[in-house]
């Protein structure tokens, strides 16, 4: 199973980009994240809402505490209880979720992708 998790949330290549698996126009299942295509999902479904952003999208993260930037893809955008939330995916493994006002979303990679 630890093999399964590893090879979902690997490294990105970044050259295909915009075929990294993701959630588009409505809200994630426990089945998708076991597929890697959200980072997370919420048991009770009728409070969520999918945010219209178009996905995957190459998006630059800011931590506002230490004022870091770290490129990601995002791969789930929703909304629950007013707050905005994304599913993203760090480009050497992992994933995260963030607040949508965290990312500035880009048309592709820039130099920071490298």
């Amino acid at each position: 199973m630890a093999d399964q998790i590893n090879d979902l949330w690997g490294p990105l290549d970044i050259t295909n980009w915009s075929e990294t698996p993701c959630i588009r126009d409505r809200v994630a299942t426990k089945d998708d994240v076991d597929a890697g295509l959200a980072v997370f999902y919420i048991n009770n479904p009728s409070q969520m809402k999918p945010l219209k952003v178009s996905l995957p999208a190459c998006a630059i993260h800011m931590d506002h505490d230490t004022k870091k930037e770290t490129p990601v893809v995002m791969i789930q955008a929703e909304k629950f209880q007013g707050q905005k939330l994304i599913g993203y995916r760090f480009l050497e493994g992992g994933n995260g979720i963030g607040l949508l006002s965290e990312f500035t979303i880009l048309s592709g990679p820039d130099k920071r992708f490298k």
